[in-house]
């Protein structure tokens, strides 16, 4: 039953890339927030040596449209 639950909550659950504006790098675990609200964390994150910019991969609660903006806290910080 664990792996059918699983696969429930997946369907509720939703993966985006993201660019972030400011010198903040996002890393696992690392709370994202719309509109003040928490909806779920980052799974992964680095420096992109090609942009010269942190990018990462979030995963919400909140279905989300291109250019919609989140927050990630990183360090108690919102970037």
């Amino acid at each position: 039953h664990a792996l059918e639950l699983s696969l429930k909550a997946h369907k509720y659950r939703h993966e985006y890339g993201i660019v972030l504006e400011g010198k903040g790098i996002a890393r696992e675990g690392y709370a994202v927030e719309h509109e003040g609200k928490l909806i779920g964390t980052v799974t992964s994150g680095t420096l992109s040596p090609t942009l010269h910019q942190s990018i990462a991969i979030i995963l919400v609660d909140k279905k989300l449209k291109e250019g919609d903006s989140v927050d990630v806290r990183i360090r108690q910080n919102l970037c």
